[in-house]
């Protein structure tokens, strides 16, 4: 029965530390400011499940999230119970990218699309 009791104990405390040292890897590596497109909800995509909850305010997610550049707050929490941090997210609206130019002979290696620079195109609406 001791030997059982230890075992037990033995893995609470190695849960307990690996319960916060996750928390403590997200705190310092997760950012302070989130940007989200109009209509759409804050998605933190990892391994390990992180949600949101909206921090008590005036201003309800639902209402922010259908103005472009409105700001909310949100609490990240690790598998919904342990805060992790609190975030501010800013909504903003789609940006439309056409890529186009003249191909040449350079050949970059980066993980994903490189974006140069971004310019308005007037058109008629």
């Amino acid at each position: 029965m001791r030997k059982f009791l230890r075992t037990v104990a033995s893995l609470c405390t190695v849960l307990t530390i690996a319960v916060m040292g996750a928390t403590a890897y997200f705190q310092c590596n997760l950012p302070d400011s989130f940007y989200v497109v109009k209509g759409k909800e804050l998605y933190i995509n990892s391994k390990l499940s992180i949600t949101s909850n909206q921090v008590k305010e005036q201003n309800s997610v639902l209402s922010a999230a259908k103005n472009a550049n409105a700001t909310y707050n949100v609490q990240l929490k690790l598998f919904g119970i342990i805060p992790i941090k609190q975030s501010k997210v800013d909504v903003v609206s789609r940006t439309l990218l056409v890529p186009c130019g003249t191909p040449f002979g350079v050949k970059l290696t980066t993980e994903g699309v490189l974006v140069v620079g971004m310019n308005e195109i007037q058109t008629e609406n």
